[in-house]
C-alpha cells in the first residue's frame, strides 16, 4: 500500500479527524494527537479522501477509532457489491436524479419533524452518507474534487432553510 502522509490530506480531513478524536475522547479520556491518531491507526492508507472521509464520518458515529485494515475489511464486501451493481444502479441513478428534489426534501422533513430524535438522527446520517456517496461518485468519475451543482444545490438548501435570501 501506498502511504499518503496527513501533510499531503486537505485541511478538511485533519479537522474531520480533530471531531472524531474529541467524540472518542469524551468516552475513555484517552489523549492522542491528530497525527498520532493518524500514524497509528495507519490511515494514511487510504488512497482516496472520499474513502478516509466516508471512515472518518463512520467512526464518529460508532464512537470508536479503527484501523485502515479494520474498517477496510468490515466495508470491503459492501465496496465490491457496489461495483458489480454499478451498471444496474445506473438506470436508478438517473431516475433517483430526476426525483431528487423530492426525496431531499423527504429526507430534510423527516430531519426536522421525525417522530423521534432517533428518527432525526437517522434521517440526518442517510443524508449524509447519500451526499458522501454521491461526491465520491463524482470524484471517481472525474478525477475532480469540485463539484459545483452540489455547492450550489447545499447552497440553495441552507438558505431556504434559514430563511435567507439568495443574491
Amino acid at each position: 500500500m501506498v502511504w499518503i502522509p496527513l501533510e499531503e490530506r486537505p485541511k478538511d480531513i485533519s479537522s474531520k479527524i480533530q471531531k472524531v478524536l474529541d467524540v472518542v475522547q469524551e468516552l475513555n479520556e484517552q489523549k492522542i494527537s491528530v497525527s498520532e491518531a493518524y500514524e497509528q491507526y495507519r490511515w494514511g492508507e487510504f488512497q482516496h479522501q472520499g474513502q478516509l472521509y466516508q471512515a472518518l464520518t463512520d467512526m464518529q458515529r460508532e464512537k470508536k477509532l479503527t484501523s485502515f485494515q479494520e474498517w477496510y475489511s468490515k466495508n470491503d464486501s459492501k465496496n465490491t457489491e457496489n461495483i458489480q451493481q454499478s451498471k444496474e444502479e445506473e438506470i436508478t441513478i438517473i431516475k433517483t436524479i430526476q426525483r431528487r428534489d423530492q426525496q431531499f426534501n423527504s429526507l430534510q422533513w423527516f430531519m426536522i419533524n421525525g417522530e423521534t430524535e432517533e428518527v432525526r438522527i437517522q434521517a440526518k446520517e442517510i443524508y449524509e452518507k447519500r451526499l458522501i456517496e454521491l461526491y465520491i461518485r463524482h470524484v471517481n468519475s472525474t478525477g475532480e474534487t469540485y463539484f459545483p451543482e452540489l455547492k450550489e444545490e447545499l447552497i440553495n438548501q441552507f438558505c431556504f432553510n434559514n430563511n435567507i435570501p439568495r443574491s
